[in-house]
């Protein structure tokens, strides 16, 4: 296209399988998450290590992603790697949640692996 510089070439220099777009979108990472909720897991990757408490809108702010319904009505959502995209978001980040409460429609994002993991 017309915005692409003649005789540049944008790959050079960088590892095979990341492009320049990759280097932007994932600073911090390694590998990109798959899945719908891969910007809550670079968000997470990005933050200091220490535990935050946020809620729900707050998140959804920060990162851009539109949390589903069940994590609005059921606290398992947030715990549950096999069943939930947001929790293997945050599980495979690095973090786990904990002290969900749904009335205040938060949450406390903690760095580590949930504690029935250790």
């Amino acid at each position: 296209g017309k915005d692409q510089p003649i005789g540049v070439d944008s790959t050079a220099e960088q590892p095979a399988g990341e492009g320049p777009a990759s280097a932007v979108l994932y600073p911090n990472a390694a590998v990109e998450h798959p899945g719908k909720y891969g910007a809550l897991w670079v968000w997470l990757r990005q933050r200091e290590r220490s535990p935050i408490r946020i809620t729900f809108v707050d998140l959804e702010r920060q990162t851009g992603v539109v949390l589903p319904d069940s994590c609005r009505n059921h606290a398992a959502h947030w715990h549950s790697y096999q069943g939930s995209a947001v929790a293997r978001a945050i599980i495979d980040a690095g973090w786990h949640a904990a002290n969900v409460d749904l009335n205040a429609q938060a949450v406390t994002l903690v760095p580590g692996a949930p504690p029935r993991r250790v």
